[in-house]
């Protein structure tokens, strides 16, 4: 994985104005990461390099598999899914039903709509037979989100009239102590505990992400891989060269500007879920007071290049971009009759998909500079688990760095909660 920050307009002395700023504080997660506690907020950046976690997912696998998986039903919402999902639709999800595939399907269910869930769960009685093709993982870090909750009470009771057994094929992971795991350990239901220091969006390196994921085919070796090599480099203390610090303060700088909307324009279709991922990162870390806040956007190349193009080149200058490319080359196959549409086209003759793809990126890059809009670029050697866990630990510690620079808790989310008790009103009227 490789980084640009060379358009995104930031004066040399503004970053040593930062580091005096920053310096303390990667001294501080510095000492996190070594001590490899769970008892701060940025605990997080301990778990890619806690091996018990990995251990403990694989241990769960082995005794949940014995006959081929079908389906694995992921229960959660937010970042106790999005994660998961993010990784789960860029790599052995992506386009799977267009292919082949021996990888179970994993099904998210993340939201209160009953539509989809009555035709997802009809799918799945359909087409087992054996409750052993079935592993239903429910997520819920506070053990009690209504969403969360609705969803596997419905999938749990819907199951059981086929498979009374299903409470054998169900893993529960939530904070240690709450009242959902010890419900789960009465039931003899398999759980697994999250740090309650840990934040959902800052999970994915916990049982949140890898139990589902190590279910759904993932490598999470190389996942927890990318994300151990990216935290040292974020932890550096050489800050030239540290990508964190680099992305936090091109986020800071432009915010104090006026450049209050941040987009993540991906050039790499299978990464959409990911650009979601850390829109809820960025919102939920930062957004904490009327008066702080980056409204984060996700664009999808080049399929947005009409819509986000004419507002970014032509409307208010109030945004900053990240552009995602995947550096690696496709050698695809070229389109080399034109007679059919015409020769209007006829500049496409010899190119391939990946070659087309490479020049609207790197056009609406010019059309962006020379509109003088600031951006910075990631670049993506394939599209594989180790990259996309490099990413998300480079996210997680530069929006650390962000909340730190501009005065914020990046790690809890009161306005959250408010919307949580007046559902939990109104339910119990």
């Amino acid at each position: 994985m490789r980084f640009s920050f060379k358009q995104a307009g930031i004066p040399q002395g503004e970053y040593e104005n930062y580091k005096e700023v920053v310096t303390p504080y990667i001294f501080r997660l510095q000492k996190i990461s070594q001590s490899g506690s769970y008892a701060e907020p940025e605990s997080s950046i301990c778990l890619v390099s806690d091996e018990s976690i990995l251990a403990k997912a694989r241990e769960v696998y082995k005794d949940k598999v014995g006959k081929p998986l079908k389906y694995v039903a992921v229960v959660g919402i937010g970042g106790s899914n999005l994660g998961t999902m993010a990784v789960y639709e860029a790599t052995v999800g992506y386009n799977l039903s267009l292919r082949e595939d021996k990888n179970p399907r994993v099904i998210f269910f993340d939201n209160s709509d009953e539509r989809f869930a009555s035709l997802a769960l009809e799918h799945i009685l359909k087409n087992t037979d054996n409750h052993k093709e079935i592993v239903v993982v429910i997520i819920s870090k506070s053990g009690g989100t209504v969403e969360t909750m609705a969803n596997a009470e419905y999938l749990i009771q819907n199951l059981r009239g086929k498979f009374p057994q299903i409470e054998e094929r169900m893993i529960v992971v939530t904070d240690d102590g709450n009242l959902l795991q010890k419900r789960a350990s009465n039931l003899g239901i398999t759980n697994l505990s999250v740090p309650v220091s840990v934040g959902g969006r800052y999970s994915v390196f916990s049982a949140d992400g890898l139990t589902p994921l190590v279910f759904a085919g993932a490598d999470i070796s190389a996942f927890t891989k990318g994300a151990l090599e990216m935290r040292e480099a974020c932890l550096s203390s050489d800050l030239d060269e540290n990508p964190a610090f680099r992305g936090a303060v091109f986020l800071a700088y432009w915010y104090g500007r006026g450049k209050i909307i941040h987009d993540v324009f991906s050039f790499v279709p299978e990464l959409e879920v990911l650009g979601k991922w850390y829109r809820q990162l960025l919102g939920e870390s930062i957004g904490k007071s009327e008066d702080i806040g980056i409204s984060p956007t996700v664009s999808i190349g080049s399929a947005d290049l009409h819509s986000v193009g004419q507002l970014n080149l032509g409307g208010p200058k109030n945004k900053t971009t990240l552009f995602i490319e995947n550096s690696a080359k496709i050698n695809g196959e070229n389109i080399e009759n034109s007679d059919i549409l015409g020769q209007n086209i006829d500049f496409i003759k010899g190119k391939s998909l990946s070659d087309i793809m490479q020049a609207l990126t790197s056009g609406a890059m010019m059309a962006y500079e020379s509109n003088g809009l600031s951006f910075a670029e990631v670049f993506f050697d394939g599209i594989s688990e180790e990259e996309i866990g490099a990413f998300m630990e480079w996210k997680m510690i530069e929006t650390m760095i962000l909340g730190n620079i501009l005065g914020v808790n990046a790690f809890d989310q009161p306005a959250v909660e408010s919307y949580k008790k007046e559902t939990e009103r109104i339910l119990k009227k």
